[in-house]
Order: C-alpha cells, then sequence, then structure tokens
C-alpha cells in the first residue's frame, strides 16, 4: 500500500491500477465471500490443491476468464496461464484494455498459490 506524502493516508488508485488492483481482487475472492453478492468471484482457490496437470490448468483458465466478465470495465484481451512445478504455484498473466481508454493494451501479473 502506498501512502500519500502530503497528507499521510493511503494513496487512492486511479485508473488501470485501480483495474489491476479489482481484477486481482476478483480472482482471489471465493464465491458467497462477499455478502449480497454471492456470485462474485472465482472458483480459482478450489483447484489450488489439484494435482498440476493441464486440465487443472485449463480450469483455471476458465475460471479466470469467467471472473474477468464480472468486471464491467475491461475487454480481455489474452490470458496466460502457467504452471510452476517447483513451487506449486501459477503465474497468471492478464492482457487487457480499459473500455475508456481504447486501443491500450495493459498487463496485470498475478502469482495464485495455495496458502496454507
Amino acid at each position: 500500500m502506498n501512502v500519500n506524502p502530503t497528507t499521510g493516508l493511503l494513496a487512492r488508485v486511479i485508473n488501470e491500477d485501480s483495474v489491476k488492483q479489482s481484477l486481482r481482487n476478483l480472482i482471489l475472492t471465493n464465491p458467497t465471500e462477499r455478502f449480497y453478492q454471492p456470485f462474485l468471484g472465482s472458483k480459482v482457490r478450489s483447484s489450488l490443491f489439484e494435482p498440476m496437470t493441464p486440465v487443472t490448468v485449463d480450469t483455471i483458465r476458465f475460471s479466470i476468464e469467467n471472473t474477468i466478465k464480472q468486471e464491467p470495465r475491461v475487454q480481455l484481451v489474452r490470458l496466460d496461464v502457467i504452471p510452476d512445478y517447483d513451487n506449486n504455484q501459477y503465474n497468471v498473466g492478464i492482457y487487457f484494455e480499459v473500455l475508456n481508454f481504447p486501443g491500450k493494451t495493459f498487463a496485470a501479473n498475478i502469482l495464485i498459490d495455495a496458502l496454507r
């Protein structure tokens, strides 16, 4: 978290940074975790304890694609889900366009691992 040097309060996140933060929050939120929004989130966490196979990678990719559709400010361009077998985690690269900035592609990288 960044601090505003003038006020000493938490800095506000704007533009593509707010979209990146929103995508990360949506992907790491389990469905039914938020009150009054039971369908918000993804089922990625439930796939993390499955064996790391191509089927699991496709399941995670499908879940993330469906989750990104929940963010109305984003148009998905490309999604990379790369398993890291040595560390038992997935590197997710999301390439997207923000609807307010047409023609400009942004990238968000998220490391997804199982919390114990």
